[in-house]
């Protein structure tokens, strides 16, 4: 356990203390993050669903990577789905490459994320069904060991998920002033 770490253990639900000006502050580390559109997104998500923006931001991250991917593009893969976003990954499963990103594409245009933010808002919706359920940190989300039958309903194949994202977010709040703030762990 360290000062990163114990992020795991930060309830996700949202952070009232944390401001526009800080989510475009975060965001605007990440080129693919830093536009209006997609700012607002982020911030008018976490206020709807009571989530912490810096979690989302954190999440897409994990998701995308620091550059981005086809998914967060709107441009489609080899001209099939061009205009739909995945940011999220949601329903992106399947063997080889082309197969992932087509079944994440689909999934997309299915549930018509054709924005950045029907993508964002859609996407984190169906992760406030682990907050829902009492998965209010990443690391329970990571390992459900919150309610029965256990060891289900764990999000990501990625050991180290939980661990990833809270280094991202002790640096957003740090980033943004607020470590000197309150916080619930559990």
């Amino acid at each position: 356990m360290n000062d990163a770490n114990i992020f795991q253990y930060l309830l996700l639900s949202n952070d009232k203390n944390i401001t526009k000006a800080q989510v475009k502050t975060m965001a605007s580390k990440i080129s693919y993050l830093n536009t209006d559109e997609i700012i607002t997104a982020i911030y008018d998500a976490a206020q709807e669903l009571n989530i912490n923006p810096f979690y989302i931001i954190g999440k897409i991250l994990q998701e995308q990577g620091s550059n981005g991917s086809v998914m967060c593009a709107g441009k489609g893969y080899k001209g099939q789905y061009v205009g739909y976003y995945n940011l999220f990954n949601v329903g992106s499963s399947g063997q080889g490459e082309a197969n992932v990103i087509l079944n994440g594409l689909s999934y997309a245009k299915k549930q018509g994320w054709n924005t950045p933010k029907k993508s964002i808002i859609g996407g984190i919706g169906l992760v406030k069904s682990y907050i829902n359920r009492g998965q209010d940190t990443l690391y329970y989300q990571k390992f459900n060991v919150t309610y029965s039958p256990y060891y289900v309903n764990q999000y990501a194949q990625n050991l180290f998920d939980s661990q990833s994202i809270a280094s991202t977010l002790k640096s957003a709040y740090k980033d943004a002033n607020l470590l000197d703030g309150s916080f619930t762990f559990e």
